[in-house]
This record gives structure tokens, C-alpha cells and sequence, in this order.
């Protein structure tokens, strides 16, 4: 809970959101962002740790004090949350043909 607060209070702010900004993006209330800011919550699920991560333009792990969450909700191993960390870096049409690519080597199994 240590990292989490401080690090979405920091890059909230390194990226000139509000909390109410930043609440609107991630469909949850002010309350929410301010609890997690002050410790006294943490977000329930992985796709929200990555939503923040992707907005804040961080390492997802950087809001985690452990993997505790990202084992328990998926099975994203070393190379899939590293490719994970790179799509915010890509634009739409790069991430599509990736995207497409993935659909391509899935379908030759």
C-alpha cells in the first residue's frame, strides 16, 4: 500500500492530473483516488493497477508492494507484463499490427 500511495500521488501530480481528472479516466470516484493517496485503500482489481500505470506512464509494478495482485488476478508472466509496459509507447496502428500479429501465431497452433 506504501508504493501505491506514493507513487500515484507523485506521478499524478509529475503529470498535472487532478484527482477528480484522474478518478473520470479510471470510471471511479475522487474519494477513491484520494483514499489510495492516503493509504487507506488500494484499488480491487489488475485491470485498474494497469489502467493507472498506463495513464501515469509507469512501470505497473511501481504500484505494487508485491506481485500478491498480479498472481492472484492473471497470468501475466515477465514477458507478457514487459509487453504490456511497452503499448502505452506505441501508437494505435502499431499496436493493431501487433495486435494482428498475435491473431496470426495464435491461429497456427
Amino acid at each position: 500500500m506504501e508504493k501505491l500511495r506514493n507513487v500515484l500521488l507523485r506521478y499524478r501530480q509529475l503529470n498535472n492530473l487532478t484527482q477528480q481528472q484522474l478518478a473520470d479516466y479510471l470510471g471511479v470516484t475522487r474519494n477513491n483516488i484520494a483514499n489510495w493517496e492516503i493509504g487507506r485503500s488500494t484499488p480491487n482489481n489488475l485491470k485498474t493497477y494497469m489502467v493507472i500505470a498506463e495513464k501515469l506512464n509507469v512501470d505497473i509494478r511501481l504500484l505494487q508492494d508485491d506481485e500478491t495482485l498480479l498472481n492472484k488476478d492473471s497470468n501475466l508472466d515477465g514477458t507478457k507484463l514487459a509487453l504490456y509496459n511497452q503499448l502505452g509507447e506505441l501508437t494505435e496502428d502499431q499496436a493493431q499490427e501487433i495486435l494482428n500479429y498475435i491473431n496470426y501465431i495464435k491461429s497456427k497452433k
